[in-house]
């Protein structure tokens, strides 16, 4: 994983800093270290300059985003393990949610995000979704049970469902802004 921003820009500048002067003590005295030097900082800097691109462009970090933060945990680490466990979704947010209006799917519900996935009873499962997101659900004593967590300096609850519930077979993982 690439260093944090602040990081890299920081190595950046201080990396431009040695290519500028390498590169006045070679127009100085015309001796071809210096040349060399101010070369290799140059490509440093292009390299550290990618790589702050890169970091720009990549995902949200889990807890800010959307829907209160809760959508960037759905999506940066719930939905991972469900494509490692090839198990695919079945729902998000939506509209209808069958009279539970408080439901971390229901579209009103602006600070929750929720996700449904294609298996019943799988208790295993369920476990790893706990473990990526770092709560202790166990098994079917965890079910309807609420986690907390924090993320980029703000609280969740984490609600992992696993057993048969609702509206039909599926686990189901809910995040809230606490």
């Amino acid at each position: 994983m690439a260093a944090p921003l602040p990081t890299l820009r920081a190595k950046r500048k201080r990396r431009k800093g040695q290519r500028n002067k390498q590169a006045r003590k070679w127009r100085r005295t015309d001796k071809a270290g210096h040349g060399k030097l101010a070369v290799a900082a140059g490509k440093a800097v292009k390299k550290l300059e990618r790589l702050i691109r890169k970091v720009l462009r990549r995902k949200p970090a889990s807890g800010t985003g959307s829907w209160g933060g809760a959508k960037s945990i759905i999506v940066n680490e719930v939905l991972p393990v469900g494509k490692k466990w090839g198990i695919p979704v079945t729902s998000k947010k939506r509209w209808e949610t069958y009279g539970n209006p408080g439901s971390d799917h229901y579209r009103g519900n602006k600070d929750a995000f929720a996700a449904d996935f294609a298996t019943d009873s799988n208790y295993a499962f369920g476990a790893a979704l706990g473990k990526a997101l770092g709560v202790s659900y166990s098994g079917p004593a965890d079910d309807y049970r609420s986690f907390y967590i924090e993320r980029a300096g703000r609280n969740f609850r984490v609600q992992v469902i696993s057993g048969t519930h609702g509206t039909g077979p599926h686990t189901h993982v809910g995040v809230k802004r606490a």
